[in-house]
């Protein structure tokens, strides 16, 4: 492609996946190179948010794009972040994941994610590990909030949630496209159980830090944070769904996946409970 006047960052944090060396060789593949691809190794397990926003420090570029050690871009892939963002002008641009794990791949399609561009919204921005920003928006993130990526999250997830909120309240166009990456991703019963509990405590975390800060539960629409009214029926649903559903099983191909999927239900709503109980956030 004719080269753009861009200088593009990659940061990629990795916890020592033998898969980085295939992420590697599939940026360096890419129709618009990277100008530059910064790995962030976490020997000390301190999280994604972390090692992103020590990424950050090091990086050069005005385009910021951020994957992971498990994810393997398409060839063309910042050449079409790059394209939607100076389209839409948008603040940043983000997609989602091709799962290689069936069990993993029947979860994600259960979401029902665009196959279209959407500009702000709910619920489809944000996956750090298939994003691109304008670098001025992070530094205004500095600015304004001290942080990029919140570092109280740890390895609890929701990180992502955090930054897309605070960035569509200063107005910033976001923008979703189907630039999907291949995600490598592979889950036990125990591991996938252990990852929704964690999920459920970054959901806490999340909750508990909106509260205090902006006054309101969390920054999109679903179920526990839509809105403030009818707040009794809104706990209903949720104790419905979360607590004695999903109830969907022919959403999935095996029974073992159904009902891992349910389980792991039941551990995000314990690590949330978990977490309100013990308010992580003073």
């Amino acid at each position: 492609m004719e080269k753009d006047q861009n200088f593009v960052s990659v940061i990629v944090p990795t916890i020592g996946r033998s898969s980085i060396e295939a992420t590697k060789t599939a940026l360096k593949k890419q129709t618009r190179l990277p100008d530059e691809i910064i790995i962030i190794e976490d020997v000390n397990q301190s999280g994604p948010s972390w090692a992103r926003n020590e990424g950050m420090k090091k990086a050069k570029g005005n385009l910021i794009a951020f994957t992971d050690d498990d994810c393997i871009p398409d060839n063309d892939w910042i050449e079409r972040f790059i394209k939607a963002i100076e389209v839409y002008n948008a603040s940043m641009v983000s997609s989602d994941f091709k799962e290689t794990d069936p069990f993993l791949d029947e979860i994600r399609q259960r979401r029902n994610f665009p196959d279209s561009v959407r500009i702000n919204p709910e619920g489809f921005v944000g996956n750090t590990g298939n994003v691109m920003y304008r670098q001025e928006c992070l530094d205004e993130c500095v600015r304004l909030d001290g942080i990029i990526f919140n570092p109280i999250y740890g390895a609890f997830a929701s990180e992502d949630i955090d930054l897309v909120f605070r960035l569509k309240k200063r107005g910033h166009t976001l923008v979703y496209i189907n630039n999907k990456v291949k995600h490598l991703k592979e889950m036990s019963l125990l591991h996938y159980l252990k990852h929704q509990l964690y999920r459920g405590i970054g959901i806490g975390i999340l909750y508990q830090l909106h509260k205090k800060t902006y006054g309101i539960g969390l920054p999109d629409q679903s179920l526990l944070w839509k809105r403030r009214e009818n707040s009794v029926l809104k706990f209903i649903l949720l104790l419905w769904k979360k607590i004695l559903g999903p109830f969907d099983y022919q959403s999935f191909s095996r029974k073992l996946y159904f009902t891992t999927f349910w389980a792991g239900e039941k551990a995000q709503a314990l690590g949330f409970t978990m977490c309100l109980i013990f308010k992580r956030i003073e």
